[in-house]
């Protein structure tokens, strides 16, 4: 009965657990992203406004492709490491948004 126990804790604690993401998975994430990006960038753009204007907008309409990649990286990760995962991102998808429309 005690092994019976022990072992539905520790599935149980196991199972809370997620492993990060493998490469694979952070890889399709990435590129999910990017083709979001690209065709937020075709569908908004009009060629008058500013780029980094037109970016926001790529990030609005990609929110929750860019969400979904942002917890496959954090994966595994603590709470406050998963928040500085997003930051980055968030960051660099402003910057890949605005190379996206300056192109």
């Amino acid at each position: 009965m005690r092994r019976v126990v022990i072992t539905a804790v520790a599935t149980a604690f196991l199972g809370a657990c997620a492993l990060p993401a493998s490469n694979e998975e952070i890889g399709h994430s990435a590129e999910a992203s990017t083709l979001c990006m690209i065709k937020a960038a075709h569908d908004l753009d009009d060629q008058k406004s500013d780029a980094v204007a037109i970016a926001y907008g790529i990030l609005g309409a990609c929110n929750s492709v860019l969400s979904q990649a942002a917890a496959t990286v954090g994966q595994g990760f603590s709470y406050d490491n998963q928040q500085r995962v997003k930051r980055k991102l968030d960051e660099s998808n402003l910057r890949t948004a605005t190379a996206i429309v300056l192109k």
